[in-house]
């Protein structure tokens, strides 16, 4: 896979970010697009962010962890740029939720909209930046602002 544009690269450094710091206070592990997931379905995939709980993570090996671990993160988040299909994107979060994320979010920074994924089939879409995103209960306290995503 091709390296990102700077603008998204910026993107996704601001959402990693602000994920680990949640780790940091919180608990679990934050993950970058360089990370590869072992999935149950057989696949292996990665993700622009994700993040797994202290407990699910200490259920591996550290042989495991050294690999790709056969594991699907509870957290995935997709930023499409500029040239992504939202389509294909929207059916690889369709793949995450089916490996077992408990909550995806796709977002797409041309249209201001995010998809969020839950665990329960649900998707429900984010229409303006002017929200933020809510962890839920998987990063329960986890706010994000979209307005980030204005910036250029």
């Amino acid at each position: 896979m091709s390296p990102t544009g700077t603008l998204f690269g910026f993107y996704h450094s601001k959402m990693i970010a602000k994920i680990d710091a949640w780790s940091e206070l919180n608990g679990g592990y934050a993950f970058d697009s360089s990370t590869g997931f072992a999935l149950p379905d057989g696949s292996v995939r990665s993700t622009d962010a994700a993040w797994i709980s202290h407990k699910k993570w200490g259920t591996l090996t550290d042989e495991q962890k050294e690999k790709f671990a056969p594991i699907c993160p509870e957290l995935v988040v997709e930023i499409a740029s500029a040239s992504d299909s939202i389509h294909e994107l929207k059916n690889k979060m369709i793949e995450w939720v089916v490996n077992g994320i408990e909550l995806g979010w796709l977002i797409d920074v041309k249209n201001e909209r995010v998809y969020v994924y839950t665990n329960n089939g649900v998707i429900e879409t984010i229409t303006s930046f002017d929200e933020q995103l809510d962890g839920r209960e998987v990063l329960q306290g986890f706010v994000f602002d979209l307005g980030i995503f204005r910036e250029k």
